[in-house]
């Protein structure tokens, strides 16, 4: 981890491999792309809706991003950069390997 930005409704990250774009298409459905070098026109076969809504919290502490939408949680660890995705409960929807 780098360093992150928020654009609209993505959230950037920055790291020493790469980027990862995380993007709100809807309160439950999530974008996330990772690049090398730099991101290219935005073209996607399974997703055809473009995201206008931002996330409702982005929170940042020390080894974390916290980003939440009115349906996930989605938890961004810095060193290394690993994403998780949960439910308002909290359970593990999805994640990276460890």
């Amino acid at each position: 981890y780098q360093s992150h930005e928020v654009i609209d409704n993505t959230v950037i990250i920055n790291t020493d491999f790469g980027k990862v774009a995380i993007s709100t298409l809807q309160d439950d459905i999530i974008r996330v792309r990772a690049v090398k070098d730099k991101f290219i026109e935005e073209i996607s076969y399974a997703v055809i809706q473009e995201g206008n809504k931002p996330f409702e919290k982005i929170e940042e502490t020390a080894d974390q991003i916290l980003l939440q939408t009115e349906k996930i949680n989605i938890k961004i660890n810095k060193t290394p950069v690993r994403i998780s995705f949960l439910n308002k409960s909290g359970e593990v929807i999805n994640q990276d390997d460890n």
